[in-house]
């Protein structure tokens, strides 16, 4: 939550802000850069982080511009307060590109960090892993422009991903997505519920007219089912694939079976010796990204307990692999049966 008692000490003001791009770009990275954004010689920069020199207007709006740093990040929070940032409130989304875009603007800064590993908890298919497949994809991001952002071109709009408007997304931003995410070792909580959400909205929309073709039905619930199959395999070799086709190993995968999942708040924590921040999915797929070390620190500590309450599927434990995604598999299945 946003503080609403503000530090007005411009210099602790300042700091707390070079604070926020020294996280973003680690140490031996913020000077140059910064000597490249503003056109000053190293000694002036550091005349400005010291707070020797304050930033004029015009610098402070090209760094916040230039990093994507919210002013609501730079609120100081109180012992008991955090505070976070969610484009959501400056702006609604207006496309499904401009959405993307913000995804890929947000998260190609993790390809900067060799150390990276990313801790995620969640209990519905995320957007990184459905990007491998074109069509189901495509009918996800037709889903949330329809039902979370009510997109006007929508409204009467029936699903084909051969005349989505918005189909050239596809190879432009989703695809570079999935391939960015598994080339990032990563350590994953599921539960057994991951593919409901999906397949129910793919029955959903079908019985509502708004997919229309039954081919494109069939597909749909095709890719989900290969996506599980996929799932399987990368559980198995504890690796994610770049392809499905290729099967090309890239990131290690550490994933973990939820049978009890004490949250349904989708929660993806970035470590790293330079980097250090939690995203939350709220209303889903927008998020909140939390810079804040006390925030960061307890939701390591909650995802530390989530994998010590799960059961590891990858790699060890085929018995229990199997029989998780065979539940995960019937659980396709049975929606489909209500068609």
């Amino acid at each position: 939550m946003s503080n609403s008692r503000k530090n007005t000490d411009p210099v602790a003001y300042q700091q707390h802000f070079f604070s926020l791009i020294t996280n973003l770009l680690g140490n031996k990275n913020i000077i140059p850069a910064l000597c490249e954004v503003l056109h000053l010689n190293k000694s002036a920069i550091y005349k400005r982080i010291n707070g020797e020199k304050l930033l004029t207007l015009d610098e402070f709006l090209l760094l916040s511009d230039t990093f994507n740093i919210s002013h609501q990040l730079l609120s100081f929070s109180s012992e008991d307060q955090s505070v976070f940032q969610f484009d959501q409130l400056s702006q609604k989304v207006k496309s499904c590109r401009e959405y993307l875009e913000l995804i890929v603007s947000n998260f190609s800064e993790f390809g900067r960090f060799s150390d990276l590993k990313i801790w995620f908890a969640t209990t519905d298919l995320p957007l990184f892993y459905i990007s491998l497949f074109k069509e189901l994809a495509l009918f996800k991001m037709f889903t949330f422009a329809r039902v979370n952002w009510e997109l006007p071109y929508t409204l009467n709009l029936d699903f084909n991903p051969d005349s989505f408007p918005e189909k050239e997304i596809y190879y432009e931003l989703l695809y570079p997505i999935g391939q960015l995410y598994a080339s990032i070792p990563s350590i994953e909580i599921w539960t057994d519920e991951l593919y409901t959400n999906t397949a129910k909205q793919i029955r959903h929309f079908a019985q509502n007219g708004q997919i229309s073709n039954p081919q494109v039905v069939s597909i749909l619930f095709e890719q989900l089912e290969a996506l599980a199959d996929l799932h399987k395999e990368m559980a198995t070799t504890g690796t994610k694939f770049l392809s499905p086709k290729s099967k090309q190993p890239a990131a290690n995968l550490d994933l973990y079976y939820n049978q009890i999942s004490a949250s349904n708040m989708v929660i993806i924590l970035g470590e790293s010796q330079f980097f250090q921040g939690t995203y939350m999915v709220f209303d889903d797929p927008n998020y909140l990204f939390i810079s804040d070390e006390k925030f960061y620190k307890y939701a390591s500590e909650w995802l530390k307990a989530q994998r010590q309450k799960s059961i590891r599927i990858s790699q060890e434990g085929a018995f229990i692999r199997n029989n998780y995604f065979r539940l995960l598999c019937k659980r396709i299945e049975q929606e489909k049966a209500l068609l």
